[in-house]
């Protein structure tokens, strides 16, 4: 049987130790703890682009359409703006 207890007293820690690096690195410490978590999940990211790819382009196909349409309507303020009053 699981000792939660155990379990939640040593998540507790990990994040009291989480918490303390972070208030203690500098932000090039940071930058580079950042890029070296980028540089050793590069293979599995890679691994993982073929499944994740049709989700990707939706995404982005979204987020394409949503700019246009907001580009539309900043268009409309700025010309209603630019009437006289």
């Amino acid at each position: 049987m699981l000792d939660l207890k155990g379990w939640r007293e040593k998540y507790e820690a990990m994040d009291r130790a989480n918490l303390r690096l972070l208030r203690e690195m500098t932000i090039e410490e940071s930058v580079k703890v950042y890029l070296s978590l980028c540089h050793s999940m590069a293979p599995f990211i890679e691994g993982s682009k073929d499944f994740f790819l049709p989700e990707r382009k939706s995404y982005l196909t979204e987020l394409q359409e949503r700019l246009r349409k907001f580009g539309d309507w900043k268009r409309l303020q700025d010309e209603h703006c630019a009437e006289p009053a």
